[in-house]
């Protein structure tokens, strides 16, 4: 089980990566229908408690699916990582509307599994999740211009610098807090 969730996680990951080469050696509809196959997989391996998220997650597969099948373009692969964005803004966005936000129950399930959350964590994860949501829309924007370029640009975009873009907004909240926050939220206490 641990084996099929992280080799569905990845092979998502790298779904850029397998656009850009499997265009140059099987039909784009297959690469549609392996899409399809592997969110269902994704989707039917999270926790119950996820319903909404596997249901985003094959809803995306089938609209591309169908896009590239309808349409027989390979342009519509190409959408993925736009909805994907789009998904994750529209989830932190909802969760800032119907506490908690997703920042905060991450902070909850790592740093206060066993420790009351401090109102100032709340406020803090509170503004992170809005800098998640100002990220996605943003790397929306950028993979819808990376839709009308090269086909290698889209996929340097999208399978790399977005990625980067994400671990540098990660690597940066991670520091910011260890060395800033967390000082001052022990004074504070």
């Amino acid at each position: 089980m641990i084996f099929l969730k992280t080799a569905t996680a990845l092979l998502l990951f790298a779904y850029p990566l397998l656009v850009y080469f499997g265009l140059s050696h099987i039909d784009f509809r297959w690469i549609a229908a392996i899409l399809v196959v592997l969110l269902a997989i994704r989707g039917l391996l999270l926790p119950s408690r996820y319903k909404k998220r596997v249901f985003a997650l094959i809803t995306v597969g089938i609209i591309i699916a169908a896009l590239v099948f309808i349409l027989q373009d390979a342009f519509y692969l190409r959408l993925y990582p736009v909805l994907m964005s789009g998904i994750f803004f529209c989830i932190f966005t909802y969760s800032l509307y119907r506490p908690p936000n997703v920042i905060e129950t991450f902070a909850r399930l790592y740093e206060f599994k066993d420790n009351a959350m401090p109102p100032h964590v709340i406020v803090y994860t509170r503004q992170v999740t809005k800098i998640w949501c100002g990220f996605f829309v943003l790397n929306a924007m950028i993979s819808v211009y990376s839709l009308f370029q090269s086909l290698e640009f889209w996929t340097l975009y999208n399978g790399f610098i977005s990625y980067c873009l994400m671990g540098a907004l990660f690597a940066g909240e991670f520091a910011y807090r260890y060395c800033v926050v967390k000082k001052r939220g022990g004074n504070n206490r």
